[in-house]
């Protein structure tokens, strides 16, 4: 699949903020670009949609995309670490080898898309929908996955300890190559999921058993 045009990538914040402001101004995606190594600061992307973008090597600091639409773009080492993407959409994104320690992913729509390699603690997704969607060697510590509407979703080799998955039903998730110490959650969630028998000792509290 082709992401970005032949054209230079975008290494500019400034460059970047006009793009904003046109999209805005002329009610337009942005399409086909490619941002690498940029820094940018305080950035205000409310819904704006990206199609087919890439995004390499760039931190956001401060920066907002809340009710912003990602459409088959790439995240490649970057930093969007406490970024707010609520409301937002992910749709066939995947975000490689970055950078997420606290992002804000509520009430958004992930679909089709992938996680690898990608440090996400106490990252919130609380009371997102999710469908089609892998999370691979991720370290989610402490993440919020509260209230969260899963539809075939993979979690293979992750830390997901500590984080809350309350409200989230794990029917037909295989959590059973992932670190669960101290998972949070109620109980009913477990209802259908696939664990290994050595998580059954942690899982055993909320199952109101005992294991000798």
């Amino acid at each position: 699949m082709k992401y970005v045009s032949e054209s230079q990538p975008v290494t500019k914040e400034t460059d970047l903020k006009q793009l904003l402001e046109e999209s805005k101004k002329l009610r337009r995606n942005i399409k086909h670009k490619h941002f690498k190594n940029l820094t940018v600061e305080e950035l205000v992307g409310e819904k704006t949609e990206f199609v087919f973008c890439e995004f390499e090597g760039c931190r956001f600091i401060n920066c907002n995309f809340d009710n912003t639409q990602f459409t088959d773009c790439n995240f490649i080492d970057c930093d969007v670490s406490n970024v707010h993407f609520d409301n937002a959409a992910f749709q066939r994104v995947k975000m490689t080898d970055s950078k997420c320690t606290g992002i804000k992913m509520t009430r958004m729509f992930v679909g089709n898309s992938s996680f690898e390699n990608c440090r996400m603690d106490f990252a919130n997704f609380s009371d997102s929908g999710m469908r089609n969607t892998v999370f691979e060697n991720c370290d989610m510590t402490s993440a919020g996955m509260y209230g969260c509407n899963f539809q075939n979703i993979k979690f293979d080799f992750c830390n997901l300890s500590e984080s809350n998955f309350g409200r989230a039903k794990l029917d037909g998730i295989d959590i059973s190559t992932c670190n669960i110490r101290g998972i949070l959650m109620h109980g009913f969630e477990l209802e259908g999921a696939i664990v290994d028998a050595t998580q059954l000792m942690e899982l055993s509290k909320f199952l109101g058993v005992k294991i000798k």
